[in-house]
């Protein structure tokens, strides 16, 4: 889900990095019964390599109902989003186009659970999303995460990029697995984003350059 001022969601099924060390996904097709990797359905529309229907069907991953966000109370309030529905199956990419102020933003936030919605509803694979306690926000976001237009402000300039990549693993909970464990997974999801872990490791964000700061983003992004 992309907004216009350069906020997007990755949501599960669109390539998650997982404890096998693979960038890819399961899709099994409803119709013929059959399971294929991700980029398969993806290079074929995302219809079945066997019987050629689409393998999207009954699989949604995201769901927005009558989802509505009101700031202020009385006169002075804001409804920044109003009435707002989709669907995303897995494998699908949606576009939010507006003009500035129009509630993109707000709604993406919404999304990834850093704003609540005054009325109406998200689901998170065919179920109501609850994120009352930290432990669930925390499963939440090992799923959808953000890739934001300006990569400078996301991370901390103080930190190495060993570092950023190696929070992530202790936020996952692979905190225990050995050094070269670790080392390996932070190369492979560099190599996944054309990055070269070797040469970038032992730098600090402003080091690199912008394309490269947006790509560890989203290799941080797969980690998690």
């Amino acid at each position: 889900l992309y907004a216009g001022i350069g906020l997007m969601v990755i949501s599960a099924g669109l390539g998650l990095y997982n404890s096998s060390r693979k960038f890819d996904r399961e899709v099994k097709c409803p119709h013929c019964g059959k399971t294929f990797r991700g980029t398969q359905v993806d290079r074929n529309n995302g219809k079945c390599p066997e019987c050629g229907e689409s393998t999207t069907a009954g699989d949604v991953v995201l769901e927005a109902r009558n989802v509505n966000k009101i700031f202020g109370t009385g006169k002075k309030s804001v409804h920044a989003v109003n009435d707002v529905n989709f669907v995303l199956h897995r494998g699908e990419i949606i576009s939010i186009v507006g003009e500035s102020g129009s509630g993109k933003t707000t709604f993406a936030k919404i999304l990834l659970g850093l704003l609540g919605e005054t009325s109406g509803e998200i689901l998170y694979n065919d179920a109501p999303r609850f994120l009352k306690t930290g432990p669930m926000k925390k499963m939440y976001w090992q799923n959808i995460q953000a890739i934001f237009q300006d990569p400078f402000s996301t991370f901390n300039q103080f930190f190495r990029v060993e570092k950023i990549l190696n929070d992530c693993l202790t936020l996952k909970g692979l905190g225990h697995l050995s050094r070269e464990e670790k080392r390996q997974m932070m190369v492979d999801a560099c190599k996944f984003v054309n990055l070269k872990y070797e040469e970038l490791y032992n730098k600090y964000p402003f080091e690199l350059s912008g394309g490269q700061m947006q790509r560890l983003m989203i290799a941080r992004i797969f980690m998690m």
